[in-house]
């Protein structure tokens, strides 16, 4: 048995009124129509948005900073007759004596050697390295010779060729014979040479002779046949040397093998007279050690 309840409680179309129907199925079709219209207009405005703001490309790497590079051209250099780490050096057998004038026009395709090491300085040297010399040598059966061009800005020279050392000036020491040596001290086949270039004015340039003895002492010697020749440059001086071989109490031979030192003195306080600075062939030199002297051969 149905109760009112239960009447009331069911639904049918066919209870609802035509016109009912028809309202309802317009808002539903005007419901789509209305979301389909917004749907196209927000697609078409999120296109319209990337064509106006279009992405940017990601950012580029920079690029290495170019670095400026300096090429350097190789200085010019002078040809040098490189010294050996002993000291060695060659004398070039000269076809025809050179005249000992002071010039050093015939000495031009020899090459050259430096005296550079600081091995005696004194106090009153400020330092500054403003000497430089270029030795040349040759020999023949009669002399060994010597070219040295100096530069040198300032010229001090106030003594005779015996004391020359006290200015600017050359020393040269030869051992005459390398198998005698017992020790440290010179002997009497050891000599030493001073040559001033003199003051290019009123003192002409010289050469002064010392030989060694039994007690290790310098001791003067003279008598020297050596000559020596000076001119006065632009850059400093020049000088010619030769010293016959009978100074030395040699007969020349090719191969010949000489102790030897070749040194330069400087002084740069005019109105002293100091050996201020000295410069060498060899930076073992010691004055009265032929042990720390260098070498000398004759080219054949």
């Amino acid at each position: 048995m149905q109760t009112p309840d239960d009447q009331n409680s069911g639904f049918s179309l066919s209870t609802v009124p035509l016109s009912w129907l028809v309202v309802g199925l317009g808002v539903l079709v005007l419901s789509c129509v209305t979301v389909t219209l917004v749907s196209a207009v927000v697609i078409f405005m999120a296109r319209t948005d990337r064509r106006a703001s279009p992405s940017l490309p990601p950012p580029l790497t920079p690029l290495p900073t170019a670095v400026a590079t300096t090429i350097t051209a190789p200085a010019a250099t002078v040809t040098l007759a490189a010294a050996a780490p002993d000291g060695l050096v060659t004398a070039v057998r000269l076809a025809a004596a050179p005249a000992i004038d002071g010039s050093l026009v015939e000495w031009g395709q020899i090459p050259s050697f430096t005296a550079r090491y600081i091995v005696e300085q004194e106090a009153s040297w400020n330092g500054t390295m403003d000497v430089e010399s270029f030795w040349r040598v040759g020999w023949d059966d009669q002399h060994l010779y010597l070219a040295v061009a100096v530069t040198d800005d300032v010229h001090v020279q106030t003594r005779e060729p015996r004391l020359a050392y006290l200015g600017d000036s050359l020393e040269l020491q030869f051992d005459t014979n390398l198998q005698a040596n017992e020790g440290p001290g010179v002997n009497g086949d050891d000599y030493q040479y001073i040559i001033s270039p003199g003051n290019f004015a009123d003192r002409p340039p010289g050469a002064f002779r010392f030989r060694g003895d039994a007690q290790g002492v310098m001791n003067d010697f003279i008598g020297s046949g050596a000559r020596v020749a000076a001119m006065e440059t632009a850059a400093g001086y020049d000088v010619e040397i030769a010293i016959p071989w009978s100074d030395l109490g040699l007969q020349a031979a090719a191969g010949l093998v000489l102790g030897a030192a070749f040194s330069i003195n400087d002084l740069d306080t005019p109105g002293t007279a100091v050996q201020e600075l000295m410069l060498s062939h060899i930076p073992s030199r010691k004055w009265l050690d032929p042990g720390s002297w260098g070498a000398l051969e004759l080219e054949p």
